[in-house]
């Protein structure tokens, strides 16, 4: 009887850009939807802000009117890991009227509006604003994201912006922060690294071919 061993490939994930933004938009024809987002990073340490916006407007719509969007932006500052500060603000906004349901959140590294951290409730504005203590020279994301839909009558949307600056922790009675940090965003894999990965993922997986069939011989 000849044997056969079963070997899984080895996926190997990489990210692919630092900014990755993903959305949807429907339209209709008694009714109008708008999506659009913004980001700057300064090429100098200073502020960094990246926005997004949604509306939908219905009036006697004969199906679904939607917009949403996903955006990331992976960050990072120059250096090995340390204590720093960040100065954070964030400001999440939706309402809507008749059948508009809408959503939007957001969050700066590990941080997020405290009341309703993981989602800003239709009709509140959130705020997340002051200095927090923030690890550098590590990655971090930036990650906001909104839903505005509609089934048949009314209007609603979206909007969300966040800003961040670092610094270094101050010296010893030297204020509230140190010296500002670059963000810069965090760089994709070259095709040396992908190349690299591939070679390494093959000798693997001929390493265990290699094995698994010794293991079981063939009658």
């Amino acid at each position: 009887m000849r044997l056969f061993l079963l070997i899984p490939l080895l996926t190997v994930t990489l990210r692919a850009s630092p900014i990755t933004v993903v959305q949807t938009q429907t339209t209709n024809a008694h009714g109008f939807s708008d999506l659009n987002y913004l980001y700057d990073l300064p090429p100098l340490p200073g502020q960094v802000t990246a926005a997004i916006r949604g509306d939908v407007n219905c009036y006697d719509c004969d199906g679904p009117l939607n917009v949403a969007i996903d955006f990331t932006m992976d960050l990072y500052t120059p250096g090995t890991a340390r204590e720093g500060i960040g100065l954070l603000q964030m400001i999440l906004d939706s309402d809507g009227d008749g059948s508009t349901g809408v959503r939007v959140n957001g969050a700066i590294g590990p941080y997020s509006p405290p009341a309703y951290p993981g989602n800003c409730p239709k009709g509140i504005s959130c705020y997340l604003s002051g200095y927090f203590a923030f690890e550098l020279g590590t990655p971090f994301t930036v990650h906001l994201s909104g839903l505005a839909n509609n089934q048949s009558f009314g209007g609603g949307g979206f909007s969300a912006t966040a800003n961040i600056q670092l610094f270094e922790l101050p010296p010893q009675g030297g204020g509230v922060v140190g010296a500002p940090v670059q963000i810069l965003l965090l760089p994709e894999p070259s095709a040396a690294t992908l190349a690299a990965s591939g070679v390494v993922a093959l000798m693997i997986f001929a390493g265990i071919r290699k094995r698994g069939f010794s293991a079981w011989p063939l009658g």
